[in-house]
């Protein structure tokens, strides 16, 4: 007879007569509306013993069908870790090119280094073409996906125009799909802009405010202009109207962690909803400015990431429009970023490969170099990304590692820890925030067969 047990990775929370289970293995989330329910469930908690199907009837059948219980043979903690170890099965090649370092903005915390700012030559461009092409032979990709990022890419447009003119030409008779997005801070998207990269066939833009309009123009302010909130807001509104409807723009908003709730940030999100709620060509999302030079007070927990989560579920409970955002968190993930990937690769202006967009200007961080030929040369120099070293004892063992792994590696890189993406009271509020909007929480279903982190 087949035994089962509760998964390891399952959070449980009720409140009287009605509950909630979220199963991070999977990124289920299963509600329990009556109290016969929610006694049948802290029985299946509280068994010490291994479960049997007929005790439980018809709810194990369903806990069974989302992986909330789970034979007693699988270990899930391997099969999480055999996900984020294995990357042979991507069919997907994603490349980041820093396309420019030039820049019309001069934002107070930008991480590229501009000086001696270059831009991609054609030269460079065929480079990274032929290298593009013999990763295809090699592995066979189905899709060849391209983020357009700086400096600032819309002052890089022609080049960027005349790479997939050069593109397509080449290749009419290959069935290996090319898609494109881009980072732009938004201030020459006009509506002309955005229709000639929507006819490239960039359709997916993220565009970037600090808040609103005070807090904003001090962070975000044009070399030559100074205030830009008003002309990339017009612009925003202007693509609105267009009848266009297969695009998204990610209007992101940063916050600073050291003033969680900063008015300006409110601000931003009620002028967001004004105009764009309800559209879905448009997605608001939040995100922390990261320093990663604030340890916090316990070993191995980072300022930039403690906090985070508990800040969303405050946000989500003001603003419904960040609920998506806020489950995002805490779906699992194959990995915290594409640092591990070797699908995921980052380019900057002079065809050199980096760990990541984030060391775009450390050297210690440049992994290799695309020669004339498209060939990736090694650099011996480069700190090594020892995928195997990335987990810590404690991430191994912690619950919440299927939508953490360790977190950043670069954090773990310089400081020796891991840095925690969340506490556990934090998991218990997330939880309250669950249970009190069951009405506005949408079912999540298995999320590990739709999405991954990005």
């Amino acid at each position: 007879m087949e035994r089962y047990k509760v998964n390891r990775y399952v959070f449980f929370k009720k409140d009287g007569d009605k509950g909630v289970i979220l199963n991070l293995f999977n990124g289920v989330i299963v509600y329990l509306d009556t109290t016969d329910e929610v006694k049948c469930f802290q029985r299946i908690m509280n068994k010490t013993e291994p479960l049997k199907r007929e005790e439980f009837g018809l709810m194990f059948d369903e806990l069974y069908h989302h992986k909330i219980i789970i034979s007693e043979d699988i270990e899930e903690q391997d099969v999480i870790l055999r996900r984020f170890l294995n990357d042979t099965e991507q069919r997907k090649l994603h490349l980041t090119i820093f396309v420019t370092e030039h820049c019309n903005f001069s934002c107070r915390y930008c991480f590229v280094d501009k000086r001696n700012a270059h831009t991609m030559t054609e030269q460079e461009f065929r480079r990274i073409y032929r290298m593009i092409l013999a990763r295809e032979d090699r592995i066979g990709y189905d899709e060849v996906s391209i983020s357009w990022f700086g400096g600032e890419p819309l002052l890089a447009v022609e080049q960027i125009e005349n790479f997939l003119t050069y593109v397509k030409n080449k290749r009419k008779n290959t069935n290996v799909r090319i898609s494109c997005s881009m980072v732009t801070n938004g201030y020459l998207l006009t509506l002309r802009q955005f229709l000639r990269l929507y006819r490239m066939g960039i359709n997916v833009i993220q565009v970037t405010f600090d808040g609103s309009k005070k807090s904003h123009d001090f962070f975000r302010r044009h070399k030559e202009q100074g205030d830009t909130y008003e002309k990339i807001f017009h612009n925003l509104l202007a693509i609105k109207k267009t009848d266009i409807r297969d695009f998204l723009i990610i209007v992101r908003c940063n916050y600073d962690k050291g003033n969680l709730q900063a008015i300006e940030v409110d601000e931003f999100i009620c002028q967001y909803d004004k105009y764009f709620k309800g559209d879905k060509r448009f997605r608001l999302q939040l995100s922390p400015i990261v320093d990663y030079c604030m340890w916090g007070d316990n070993d191995g927990e980072l300022k930039t990431y403690i906090g985070n989560l508990s800040y969303m579920v405050h946000k989500a409970e003001q603003f419904e429009v960040l609920q998506e955002n806020l489950l995002d968190m805490v779906r699992p993930k194959k990995r915290w970023c594409p640092v591990f990937d070797s699908h995921n690769i980052t380019i900057n202006s002079r065809g050199e490969i980096y760990a990541c967009d984030s060391v775009i200007s450390d050297k210690r961080y440049r992994l290799a170099w695309v020669d004339e030929e498209g060939r990736w040369i090694e650099n011996t120099e480069a700190k090594i990304i020892d995928i195997k070293n990335q987990l810590g004892e404690a991430c191994v063992l912690c619950k919440k590692m299927p939508i953490c792994f360790g977190s950043c590696y670069l954090i773990k890189s310089r400081y020796g820890h891991n840095a925690c993406f969340c506490t556990n009271k934090e998991m218990e509020q997330f939880m309250t925030y669950l249970l009190k909007n069951k009405e506005k929480v949408l079912y999540v279903k298995d999320s590990t067969e739709r999405r991954e982190h990005v």
